[in-house]
């Protein structure tokens, strides 16, 4: 019994258009789409275009339309005809088969292409009944054999408009309930095969009122379980006037993102963030909500949390000094040993690498360490570490150098290929190359004692054989080197007293004696008085 169909939205031209037509007792029909460049008229009431070569039937015919309250256009062709119909809306169209360009049928499968909701009459002279029924198949509305009355066209009009507007009123709710169908079985897929727990409650006592099987899974229950659950039992981290609260300002449409802790029926607490807001359902308002179990993201954030606490704690503590230079060689982090290692706090240790008042520092031979040359200048050009670089720093007043081993390696992103900056961590060496240095003095100290005493000096090995002996012992003796490190210890002694002499170093070597008073021989022959002793040691 409705008046007239119309979708929302709503202009309110057409809402006025349409109820002054439904108040006259006809319907407005809807929009249709325009042709590109082809401005469609909207006009009110009903509209009507006579397709007719014949002036004089075509005036009858306009007459009679006129006197019922229609707007009329007359086309006297198929092109004017199809010109007109691009260009306005029509409700109504009468069209005549023989046309002097082109047959009408033609029109009028054009015509409900265009616009199905149009009512279309065809009329003729030609008595073929089989013409009717293919008009009819096309989807006219009823068809007229000439000659007949105005009056007889006028009333076949409203019962082919009511059937018409019946019909599209019912493709149209057709349609609209199937989109509705569809929807709903989208929404109803979607809702069972999230991945997410998916609960629509009663506001009234947090009970669920729908939920899918993930939300069950999620937490444990059995259906029949968690359909008796309240919010309460299950949210462990608010109070039951806190959850209340929040229900409530969710129904007062204060959407909720927030995280919680949800109670597992063994007991086990999962982090999960949960999206809450209103919706209707069945004429009422529900508190409908997305719950995301995000425990192990939580336990990846905590892990990560840790690993930075423990890579912080090693960066203060280490002994190492360890300097971070982003891309454009800028430190923007120093460890306590860095600034203990350079004399200088961080701002400080900045400042000074970027005017090089810090430096210039030297190479391990004293030479310069041009900039271009620093472990992270290099690393930041090339992309490759650098490693045990030796450089020589003098942050002290007293001119004292710090000698450091620095290694420096680059900072990759995955999806860049240049350094997005540098980890420089240098070893403070300088007390153990101030005892290198002296261990080296007392060498040549030694081999400065051992090379001008007058005394004899060999080195055997444990077994006897010579592997040294010092000048002394070769001008005495008339050695060479190459000769002497052929001989045995016991080769030096007269071939009369070797058994003798071989006797008395095994008791030295076992600490029975502290000398051999035996005499050595040189290489001619001569016998040269000696008294021998022993020590022990590395060579």
């Amino acid at each position: 019994g409705f008046s007239a169909w119309i979708t929302k939205p709503i202009k309110q031209t057409h809402l006025i258009e349409t109820i002054a037509a439904a108040a006259s007792g006809v319907a407005l029909t809807e929009e249709i789409p325009q042709h590109p460049g082809a401005p469609v008229q909207r006009l009110p009431g009903l509209r009507v275009l006579i397709v007719e070569d014949q002036q004089e039937l075509a005036n009858t015919l306009k007459r009679a339309f006129l006197v019922q309250g229609y707007r009329v256009d007359v086309a006297p062709s198929a092109a004017e005809a199809s010109m007109a119909f691009g260009h306005t809306v029509y409700d109504v169209a009468v069209i005549a088969y023989h046309l002097p360009d082109s047959p009408g049928d033609g029109l009028l499968t054009d015509f409900l292409a265009l616009r199905p909701g149009c009512v279309c009459l065809m009329m003729t002279t030609d008595p073929d009944p089989d013409l009717a029924l293919q008009w009819m198949e096309k989807g006219a509305a009823a068809y007229l054999h000439k000659p007949f009355l105005p009056e007889y066209l006028i009333e076949l009009c409203s019962p082919g408009r009511r059937e018409r507007l019946l019909k599209r009123t019912q493709k149209l709710l057709e349609t609209r309930t199937r989109e509705l169908r569809e929807r709903d079985l989208q929404y109803r897929v979607l809702f069972e095969q999230s991945p997410d727990g998916v609960v629509i409650l009663n506001p009234e006592n947090a009970h669920p009122l729908e939920f899918n099987d993930q939300a069950c899974r999620q937490l444990g229950y059995t259906w029949e379980e968690f359909a008796s659950l309240s919010l309460s039992e299950i949210d462990a981290s608010e109070s039951p006037s806190e959850v209340r609260a929040r229900i409530d300002g969710v129904l007062h449409g204060k959407p909720a993102d927030f995280d919680t802790l949800q109670r597992m029926k063994s007991g086990e607490l999962r982090h999960v963030h949960v999206t809450a807001h209103m919706i209707e359902m069945d004429g009422r308002s529900v508190y409908h909500c997305i719950w995301r179990d995000i425990t192990e993201r939580k336990r990846v954030e905590e892990a990560l949390r840790e690993s930075e606490r423990r890579y912080r704690e090693i960066f203060e503590t280490m002994v190492d000094g360890v300097l971070y230079q982003d891309a454009a060689g800028q430190v923007t982090s120093a460890n306590p040993a860095a600034s203990r290692i350079l004399g200088a706090a961080l701002e400080q240790v900045q400042s000074r690498l970027s005017d090089q008042s810090l430096f210039p520092p030297v190479r391990e031979d004293g030479s310069p360490f041009p900039p271009e040359a620093y472990p992270a200048a290099e690393v930041l050009r090339t992309g490759e570490p650098v490693h045990s670089v030796v450089m020589g720093v003098c942050p002290r007043q007293d001119g004292e150098y710090r000698w450091l081993l620095a290694n420096a390696v680059p900072e990759h992103l995955p999806e860049k290929h240049a350094p997005q900056g540098v980890y420089t961590t240098f070893t403070d060496f300088t007390d153990r190359k101030r005892v290198e240095k002296a261990l080296l003095a007392s060498e040549e100290n030694f081999r400065t004692f051992f090379e001008t005493i007058g005394d004899m000096i060999v080195v055997t090995t444990p077994e006897g054989g010579l592997l040294y002996g010092n000048p002394a012992i070769m001008r005495k003796l008339k050695y060479d080197m190459e000769s002497l490190r052929g001989l045995h210890v016991l080769d030096l002694h007269p071939p009369s007293v070797r058994e003798e002499a071989g006797g008395i170093f095994a008791a030295m070597f076992r600490g029975e004696r502290d000398s051999c008073p035996l005499p050595l021989i040189d290489s001619a022959g001569e016998l040269v008085p000696v008294e021998t002793r022993v020590w022990f040691g590395q060579w």
